[in-house]
């Protein structure tokens, strides 16, 4: 009988440690865009064409492609000029989804804020993209266009950032 049980411990075992595993038991899929698991604390990530997912107060996580940084000296802090979008993820990987869908509307066509600011969020750079010139002149309730160049991939992206660091 001792023989018997071991087995089924084992098994139990090596389930639940697959379970635990980083994107397993979460509804990823080898299909799924790639996470990075944290930002740069300094928010040096945030650049012109940054795919930025971040999270809301009010519950969600909303998508952001950054269009302008104007660069201040200290003690001032960097200026970001950012698109955001209407359609929010429930939580990254959904986020990620609706970006790599291009299922993206234009909420506000510009959202100023300071960077120092805006990294006391949680937040998670999903790509960086070449810029068009169509990015400029998106008005509110405006569909995204496709991407014009992946300067940085979203796999590049997420070997970047572990948590902790």
């Amino acid at each position: 009988m001792t023989l018997l049980a071991r087995p089924l411990r084992v098994a139990l075992c090596a389930s639940l440690v697959f379970a635990a595993a980083p994107g397993c038991g979460r509804g990823a899929s080898s299909n799924d865009p790639p996470l990075p698991a944290s930002h740069d604390p300094k928010g040096e990530d945030i650049v012109v064409g940054a795919v930025v997912a971040a999270e809301e107060k009010s519950g969600g996580v909303r998508l952001y492609l950054v269009k302008r940084v104007k660069y201040l000296p200290p003690p001032s802090s960097d200026a970001l000029q950012m698109v955001a979008f209407k359609e929010k993820g429930n939580d990254y990987l959904h986020a990620a989804r609706l970006y790599r869908q291009r299922k993206l509307t234009v909420a506000i066509p510009t959202v100023d804020v300071e960077r120092h600011r805006f990294i006391e969020r949680d937040y998670r750079v999903l790509a960086v993209e070449e810029l068009g010139d169509e990015v400029p002149k998106l008005e509110r309730d405006q569909a995204l266009g496709p991407v014009k160049k992946l300067v940085k991939r979203p796999e590049d992206i997420a070997s970047e950032y572990k948590p902790g660091s």
